[in-house]
């Protein structure tokens, strides 16, 4: 999997020579880097985001305060582990400005939800409850 970053028109459309050429030449001065290791040409490389690429997973064990006062636990989900190249990632999208890469991870984290919610429709008994959504 490969995210580069979203493009604007065609060449060939009206306008897109000059947009081609401006994210050319703003690729010159800031090139578009790799979230997870750097790498030039995609805001996260095949390499990065393929621990991202399998299928949502329970994982309570790792959120152990999200209990609930009658001893059940909420339903908690992850696409991947927080730790290596995910961590890596994630702390350089919050923490280091790196906003541009704010569509390929909802890109990443949509289909996860989606997945989630075709597969489970809701993780609330009876259907009653907060609305799922994905959060980093």
């Amino acid at each position: 999997m490969h995210l580069a970053p979203p493009r604007a028109p065609s060449p060939a459309a009206p306008g897109g020579r000059l947009a081609a050429l401006g994210r050319d030449l703003l690729d010159l001065v800031l090139p578009v880097t790799c979230l997870g290791c750097g790498l030039a040409g995609a805001l996260i490389c095949s390499r990065c985001a393929e621990p991202w690429s399998g299928p949502p997973r329970r994982c309570e064990h790792g959120a152990p305060r999200l209990d609930r006062l009658d001893g059940s636990v909420l339903p908690v989900w992850a696409l991947a582990e927080n730790h290596g190249t995910v961590r890596r990632v994630v702390v350089t999208w919050k923490d280091r400005g790196r906003a541009d890469a704010t569509p390929a991870l909802a890109a990443l984290l949509g289909r996860a939800t989606a997945t989630l919610t075709g597969q489970h429709g809701t993780a609330w008994p009876g259907g009653a409850g907060p609305a799922a959504g994905a959060v980093p």
